[in-house]
């Protein structure tokens, strides 16, 4: 009888005071609505960095094992020579990594930074600002890569050291139109011919930067046309005292091998 008494007491007060009632409900109300909005968009920005930032850069589930760090901005001439006096990452180095994590689907290596920039042609059609870097073959597992058409390279592309190239989708969309139609194509990079194995499907942009505007190639066939430690020139830093860390933009720097694991599960 007592809880009878209660309830009938609280909405006979809740009925007095009507619109103070429906202020102190309202902002209940928005107060959760607005805690769920937040929670959904944390959320929302973790997915974004996870599958498409970090996804692009390195792959998901995956880490890199690098000579430079990556960093923008300027590092002096002391720490300058500490990281050149780090040894260069080689390709024996695979079975050492296989070993060290063997639960890992894949190990790969990629070659170093800076990346080269070249123009990329096919026929009377020519894309610049291209980027150009060599893989081995588990890079496309490493970096959870798909293909719109074509293959990806292989092992023997590797140790023939073929003339064989995969297209980021922006490139096989600007000189063909359409990425099946790139697939046994001959292109020039560098005067070299090259023939176009594949087309990597698109991974859209990350932060306003596009993910597909590069052209992949064999390892052993980028460093035949590059060199595995070539100094590769751009425009000069400013500054006696100061080295400028981000490499792609600044030189000279030496190119370095690095390599990325990605771990099952």
């Amino acid at each position: 009888m007592q809880l009878v008494e209660a309830i009938l007491l609280a909405l006979h007060t809740v009925w007095s005071h009507r619109l103070r009632s429906f202020f102190t409900l309202l902002g209940i109300i928005v107060s959760v609505a607005f805690l769920v909005a937040v929670v959904a968009v944390i959320s929302g920005m973790n997915a974004y960095v996870r599958e498409r930032l970090a996804g692009a850069i390195v792959g998901v589930n995956a880490f890199q094992i690098r000579r430079d760090p990556i960093q923008v901005g300027f590092i002096d001439d002391e720490a300058w020579k500490q990281i050149q006096r780090r040894p260069i990452i080689a390709p024996e180095d695979v079975a050492f990594i296989t070993k060290a994590v063997p639960d890992a689907e894949a190990v790969a290596l990629q070659s170093g930074w800076p990346t080269p920039m070249a123009d990329v042609q096919w026929r009377n059609r020519e894309t610049g600002d291209v980027f150009i870097f060599g893989v081995t073959a588990p890079y496309v597992v490493v970096q959870d890569y798909t293909f719109a058409a074509g293959d990806p390279l292989t092992t023997v592309d590797l140790e023939q050291r073929r003339y064989v190239a995969v297209l980021g989708y922006d490139v096989a969309e600007k000189l063909f139109g359409e990425p099946a139609a790139a697939v046994g194509q001959m292109i020039r990079v560098r005067g070299v011919q090259l023939t176009v194995k594949g087309v990597i499907a698109k991974k859209g942009t990350v932060l306003g930067q596009s993910w597909d505007g590069f052209v992949m190639l064999p390892l052993s066939t980028f460093e035949m046309m590059y060199g595995r430690r070539q100094r590769w020139w751009g425009r000069r830093c400013c500054g006696r005292r100061r080295r400028c860390a981000s490499r792609t933009a600044c030189g000279p720097a030496r190119t370095m091998t690095s390599r990325s694991t990605r771990a099952k599960g």
